[in-house]
């Protein structure tokens, strides 16, 4: 793939999430009734991802090294089995994604309440967690290469499993933990990280959003389809303060139940 078919995929999936939104026009037309309605957040999700695909492209245009996606190839052809554990960070720098309450979420630097730096801490809090128990880990950023350029690299160091950060947010009063995936071999991984967020936070009920499936398209959908297994994690809705404040509060908790589920799916056989 070289870069043109990269950018032309990066449209491909702008222009169908645009469809998407256009086809539930009222639900879209409802976000301002700070509802918590299932049609209402899927309207939100769709907006936030059109958002966040546009400066992957925009980014992708600028960055992207096509020679880090034939490396990614290359590796493929030769390889099979991998190990170790690969973090992504969600979002990037310029577009650094969901905003939080703060407090309870850091005030400072200003870019603390936002998804990107508070989840740029939580993979070096995870990646020293893996350290620790002798597990391989590398954590890997979009600003360069955007998601294809990212995953790209992922794939050349070839890892077990592969985990993308980030949080919720919606409209200030909802709450719950849910995790993404798209790949059937990816299943049984985001299973793994959703058990623990949930024994984490002691959730029941509906703030148990369970697994997402994104293989039909939405959110996340581009970042899922790129290895597996993958899994993308929203743990807590960062705009929601009792949930913003259940993060900060198990922020190393979490980051060492990402590597318990990496411990359970090691041996598991992932089809």
């Amino acid at each position: 793939m070289d870069k043109q078919q990269v950018i032309e995929q990066l449209r491909a999936e702008i222009e169908a999430t645009r469809a998407r939104i256009d086809a539930a026009p009222e639900a879209a037309e409802s976000l301002d009734r700070r509802g918590d309605d299932t049609a209402e957040f899927t309207a939100a999700e769709e907006v936030r991802y059109l958002e966040e695909l546009r400066d992957d492209l925009e980014i992708t245009e600028a960055t992207l090294d096509v020679r880090e996606i034939e490396a990614a190839a290359d590796v493929e052809a030769r390889e099979s089995a991998g190990d170790g554990l690969a973090v992504v960070v969600g979002h990037t720098r310029s577009s650094p994604g969901a905003q939080g309450k703060a407090p309870p979420l850091p005030r400072n630097p200003d870019t603390a309440r936002y998804e990107y730096t508070w989840n740029s801490k939580l993979a070096e809090m995870i990646k020293e967690r893996a350290d620790a128990s002798g597990i391989r880990c590398s954590v890997f950023f979009r600003d360069s290469g955007g998601i294809t350029g990212a995953y790209a690299r992922v794939r050349q160091w070839r890892p077990e499993a592969t985990v993308e950060l980030h949080f919720n947010a919606f409209n200030e009063r909802a709450r719950g933990t849910e995790t993404l995936f798209a790949l059937p071999r990816s299943r049984a991984w985001a299973q793994a990280l959703q058990d623990e967020f949930v024994a984490l936070y002691e959730r029941r009920g509906s703030l148990d959003r369970g697994l997402k499936d994104r293989s039909g398209g939405g959110r996340g959908h581009l970042s899922l389809t790129q290895i597996a297994p993958s899994a993308l994690i929203e743990p807590f809705f960062g705009d929601e303060a009792s949930d913003a404040e259940l993060g900060e509060r198990t922020k190393e908790r979490l980051a060492e139940s990402i590597i318990v589920a990496f411990g359970k799916i090691r041996a598991m056989p992932l089809g």
